[in-house]
């Protein structure tokens, strides 16, 4: 192929000139169209959005050992809001030229696989579920305003990495308030765990260890009230839009991170922390969400699978409410979490009814802990007669 031909292409490309681009290849003559030209014309039109005809124009010339190829193959599929076909190509282009732009496609797809489970688990579990139909997505990932350029990956040391300054986080002043507040009514701050998320929001967890007030763990999240939620406007007077999350586990919880037995709960509380940014929604008390369809438990170690979202347990109302240096409000709500007979039981009758009939269980977190609305418990026999045995 001509190099000044195609550096010529090269330079549409840099000044993003993409119709002109398929117009060029289109124009040539079938035979003159080699895998390499394909290549650049379903670059340019993964460049104007029309992912699904770049995806056929890739597996027409399909060379699976290119790196090159591999990467707009997965770059297509992830923003046609596939990214579980594009997992794969990702990752083989990675095997290629571990660049840190593909690590990040690789982490969004795993994001987006395990989050898609949880999203229409949510809308399902709602108690008052107000929200636009049609502004939901099948996949998590969201295309910017601007449409993604697709761009051949550098080299490793070529790329550029993220601008930490473009992360949402409290102001320094509003940091310091919530702070103050979580060590104020839930115990000194020990440690804060950060997400490794690459969202754009950052939400640490704050562990506080047990302490004369309180006999258990308490983990509560920073930095998710530093972006105010998308609350109904029918609902913006009684809702406070900023919210932190709180959790508390036994006394005796490992933090082991290299175990699963032991950060489900913490895992699922930034699932549930981080879900009304990626559902563009809001969580209020009485909102739930299951880790799937069929409510597969957290963990081997239990069979818990859902979470509920309720005011603070065995705390005053002051706990609740923080208020921030220019007068707005971060609410703090405790999360629990549920066996699918108690969240069948909260959809049939209420959460106020669930907790009625939790009313003797403690809210820590415990794997192995009495289900509540297991038949025995919501039906006991009654002996028609103290006679009868």
């Amino acid at each position: 192929m001509d190099p000044i031909f195609l550096q010529a292409l090269e330079d549409l490309h840099t000044g993003r000139e993409h119709q002109e681009i398929i117009d060029i290849i289109e124009a040539l003559p079938k035979h003159a169209q080699t895998s390499e030209l394909i290549g650049l014309l379903a670059r340019a039109y993964c460049n104007l959005g029309a992912y699904e005809h770049a995806l056929d124009l890739l597996l027409s010339v399909r060379d699976p050992e290119d790196f090159v190829w591999n990467f707009r193959v997965g770059f297509a599929y992830y923003h046609d809001r596939h990214p579980a076909e594009a997992l794969p190509y990702f990752e083989q282009a990675y095997l290629y030229h571990p660049t840190t732009e593909i690590a990040a496609y690789i982490k969004q797809c795993h994001a987006a696989e395990f989050t898609n489970k949880t999203r229409a688990a949510i809308r399902a579990t709602k108690d008052n579920p107000i929200h636009n139909a049609s502004k939901r997505k099948e996949e998590t990932s969201s295309l910017p305003a601007e449409l993604p350029v697709l761009n051949d990956p550098l080299p490793m040391e070529a790329v550029t990495p993220p601008d930490p300054d473009s992360i949402i986080r409290y102001l320094p002043n509003d940091l310091a308030a919530v702070t103050a507040h979580i060590e104020k009514h839930f115990g000194k701050i020990a440690e804060i765990l950060p997400s490794n998320s690459d969202r754009a929001i950052d939400i640490g967890l704050c562990i506080c260890p047990p302490n004369e007030k309180n006999d258990h763990y308490t983990i509560v999240t920073l930095g998710m009230g530093a972006l105010p939620m998308h609350i109904p406007e029918d609902r913006r007077t009684r809702i406070p839009a900023r919210t932190e999350l709180v959790m508390t586990l036994p006394a005796d919880w490992e933090f082991d991170l290299s175990d699963h037995r032991w950060v489900w709960p913490l895992h699922w509380l930034l699932v549930t922390a981080y879900l009304p940014f990626d559902e563009d929604t809001w969580i209020d008390v009485g909102h739930s969400l299951s880790t799937s369809a069929e409510n597969l438990p957290f963990d081997t170690s239990t069979r818990q699978s859902c979470i509920l979202a309720v005011d603070l347990q065995d705390q005053p109302k002051t706990a609740s409410m923080c208020p921030l240096p220019d007068g707005e409000t971060v609410r703090f709500l405790q999360v629990l979490a549920l066996y699918p007979e108690e969240l069948a039981y909260k959809m049939q009758y209420g959460t106020r009814a669930l907790l009625r009939q939790m009313s003797n269980t403690e809210p820590t977190i415990c794997p192995y802990r009495l289900n509540t609305c297991t038949p025995d418990l919501l039906y006991p026999s009654v002996n028609p007669s103290p006679y009868l045995c």
